[in-house]
């Protein structure tokens, strides 16, 4: 008789079903499932990643999580993999028997405030419960790294099937042109600002050798392409000073299709942002932007980025802070059997 392990696919950064970043989350706290399993299971899935929920194995982390992509690759970016995971934990109530929650305001509101494990890293964590149950996840990302700068703007445009004058705008009172990698976790991508939303919008990319050429010759190690604009559209607001606002793309020669949302790359982006000058966080303060992913295959996302710098504004990627907030639908849940210890990846 096989034996099955439950499962959830949640929707990331919507709150809306069968919008936001779908991903696989599978319970095994009580510690199941091997590698070769996991593997089996997230290709099975053939979602762009599948996270496993274990338990911790270094001190003070209250949960360790473990994503692989289809291809059996184990990653340990701090992005939609983490904070679908955690929601889907919050959501039913897994956190409450493992951290203290803070009652906050009108006390109707819980605060968790706990440490994951991904891979070796112990990250903080924090989430929101409001009366309504409503949940609102915020991952401290590592601070920023600062990589190579793409010294073709011409073979970079063609690629994008765009001029090379559609690289860049301004913002900020700053000229941001430069495509540049930059990471706030593990995983790092190359980001290439573009000049306005139609011209983001008209980009398609077919030729994955190409996009591979164009990634790898600033950075060897660097995964996807964030391409992003100012939105012109939507503005927020928090505490009365307005939120800038930007649309963004991602692609990757590992990935199929074009990704709906990617928080490993939009930590980044606030974090180039401030270096660049155009948002002008200044010590003590702290700001935030919002990106909106997933608009060209129907998957609209909302990801907040947090962007807090030091009194003393210097140390690793200048002393600043990067966060990732955002929220989550469930759609699934079942049961997948687990694979037979003789099956082989």
């Amino acid at each position: 008789m096989s034996h099955t392990i439950p499962f959830s696919i949640v929707d990331v950064f919507s709150s809306t079903a069968f919008k936001g970043n779908p991903l696989a989350v599978v319970n095994d706290l009580s510690s199941t499932l091997s590698t070769t399993q996991m593997q089996l299971i997230t290709r099975q899935f053939n979602l762009s990643e599948t996270t496993f929920i274990n338990p911790p194995t270094i001190p003070n982390a209250a949960f360790r999580l473990r994503s692989f992509l289809p291809d059996g690759k184990e990653v340990f970016g701090a992005g939609h993999n983490s904070l679908g995971a955690l929601w889907w934990l919050a959501k039913h109530g897994h956190l409450q028997d493992i951290v203290a929650a803070v009652k906050e305001g009108d006390a109707s509101t819980l605060r968790f405030n706990f440490s994951q494990q991904m891979g070796d890293d112990e990250l903080p964590v924090s989430i929101m419960q409001g009366a309504d149950g409503e949940l609102a996840v915020t991952l401290q990302q590592v601070p920023p790294q600062y990589y190579g700068i793409h010294n073709n703007l011409a073979s970079l445009a063609q690629v994008l099937g765009i001029d090379k004058h559609d690289i860049g705008f301004e913002f900020g009172g700053k000229q941001i042109r430069d495509a540049q990698v930059v990471s706030t976790s593990s995983s790092r991508h190359l980001l290439v600002p573009i000049a306005n939303v139609t011209v983001l919008t008209s980009i398609k990319l077919r030729d994955r050798d190409a996009l591979l050429r164009e990634i790898v010759s600033v950075d060897a190690l660097a995964y996807g392409m964030y391409l992003f604009t100012p939105s012109p559209l939507i503005s927020s607001t928090k505490e009365g000073v307005r939120s800038p606002v930007f649309q963004a793309r991602f692609f990757s020669p590992g990935m199929a299709g074009e990704d709906p949302a990617t928080g490993s790359a939009a930590g980044p982006l606030a974090a180039y942002l401030q270096n660049e000058g155009a948002l002008s966080v200044k010590q003590g303060e702290n700001r935030e932007i919002s990106v909106l992913q997933g608009l060209r295959v129907g998957r609209a996302c909302l990801l907040t980025v947090g962007v807090e710098r030091g009194e003393k504004g210097d140390g690793v990627g200048g002393g600043i802070n990067i966060s990732l907030s955002g929220g989550g639908a469930e759609v699934m849940t079942g049961e997948v059997v687990i694979p037979g210890g003789d099956v082989e990846f």
